[in-house]
């Protein structure tokens, strides 16, 4: 049996067309197998007041932390709290965590 269930929200921008309000994105497999107004008969999952940008890839990085031994913050926490935690750890290592940066 396929891992098949679509992704609601508010809009969804796909990259070949106008925004879709109420729009549906269906993955099958781990993979994005349609993108349209309604979702194909399989679980939905609403997203509420969200935007969904199908195949768009957010491949920013920041090497500052790359000598981090584990990512700041824990799953689901508040954007503002991470935040402040970036704002610590940026202001507890100053200037040095740029020289592992090569």
């Amino acid at each position: 049996m396929a891992d098949h269930f679509a992704l609601q929200a508010r809009y969804v921008f796909p990259v070949t067309g106008p925004p879709i309000e109420g729009g549906c994105v269906t993955v099958a497999d781990g993979t994005i197998a349609a993108v349209g107004s309604r979702p194909n008969d399989c679980p939905r999952h609403d997203l509420g007041n969200a935007a969904i940008l199908p195949g768009l890839v957010n491949a920013h990085t920041h090497l500052e932390f790359s000598h981090l031994a584990s990512p700041l913050g824990t799953a689901g926490m508040a954007f503002g709290q991470w935040i402040g935690l970036v704002d610590a750890e940026r202001a507890s290592v100053g200037d040095s965590a740029t020289q592992g940066i090569v």
